[in-house]
């Protein structure tokens, strides 16, 4: 199996290969492979980093009840505070 370590020295190699080539078509389609190869690397990356949260048991979210409000309801909002001095 390659490893995402091994498919980066690739793409590096094909960057150092487009940038000493003349002809820019040629420099353009070799940068591409490589930006190909690096967005495969990266959905390859993603898709096992979530396939290892699903295994993951997460705790269940708290219940409206438990959660704290962030502002004291006794308090006016700051912007009705400041007209009020």
């Amino acid at each position: 199996m390659l490893t995402p370590e091994y498919l980066r020295h690739h793409i590096d190699a094909l960057l150092r290969l487009s940038h000493s080539v003349d002809d820019p078509v040629v420099s353009a389609r070799l940068q591409e492979m490589a930006d190909e190869l690096r967005i495969m690397v990266s959905v390859t990356a993603i898709a096992g980093l979530a396939a290892d949260l699903k295994t993951i048991d997460f705790p269940s979210p708290p219940r409206p009840a438990d959660v704290v409000p962030f502002r004291r309801q006794d308090r006016p909002p700051a912007r009705q505070r400041r007209r009020s001095r």
